[in-house]
């Protein structure tokens, strides 16, 4: 059962690279092998770190799996909230404020978290391995406060991590795949959250 929730654990926070790789599919954007396995890497990394913490944290705390538990269902909550009502896309005539955010490595994840295609810097149409590197950065950020939940309440940390990171490539390579033939449902946005806020709820009552 607990190879199963990690699956739908690693699904649901790979849910992004899929709509990463449908946009840059859409945009004609190439992602090279090396690029894809920066990106999955860096998810990898990104989950093992925050379930690092998670595992740190729990060892100070009580009832740390349920607050863990807790913590993935607010994860899940704040995913509906932000996929049901999507940010804006920054507009093309904004660009200097996008260029002086450029300027600033934090600010420019920021960006690419909003709008995976800003990766693509240099506009090329190829994704480099130092802008997959940024990607993968920012997809990893994403996912931190799930990733300290799922940790808290129990999971083991080598077998989420790999699996994040072959998640991660697969969908990402779907995405690319599918291209501009796929255009994904408003239900479809909200599923990770509801899966993250589903496993809380289970580790919760289980």
């Amino acid at each position: 059962m607990e190879v199963f929730s990690a699956l739908l654990f690693a699904a649901a926070l790979s849910m992004d690279g899929f709509g990463a790789g449908v946009a840059y599919g859409l945009r004609k954007i190439r992602v090279p092998a090396l690029s894809l396995l920066i990106i999955s890497l860096a998810s990898g990394a990104g989950i093992w770190t925050a379930m690092a913490a998670g595992n740190l944290i729990a060892g100070y705390i009580p009832y740390a799996r349920q607050a863990g538990a807790g913590l993935l269902i607010v994860a899940g909550i704040w995913l509906i909230i932000t996929n049901r009502f999507p940010k804006k896309r920054v507009p093309e005539a904004d660009s200097e404020w996008v260029m002086a955010l450029h300027l600033r490595p934090f600010g420019l994840i920021i960006q690419i978290m909003r709008e995976p295609v800003r990766a693509d810097m240099d506009r090329s149409g190829v994704l480099s391995w130092k802008e997959a590197s940024l990607l993968g950065i920012a997809l990893a950020l994403d996912a931190m406060a799930a990733g300290l939940g799922i940790a808290m309440s129990g999971f083991a940390t080598w077998l989420i991590a790999p699996l994040v990171a072959a998640t991660k490539f697969g969908f990402v390579t779907l995405g690319l795949l599918l291209g501009d033939a796929w255009s994904p449902s408003p239900a479809l946005r909200l599923l990770p959250g509801l899966i993250l806020a589903g496993l809380g709820a289970f580790r919760l009552l289980g």
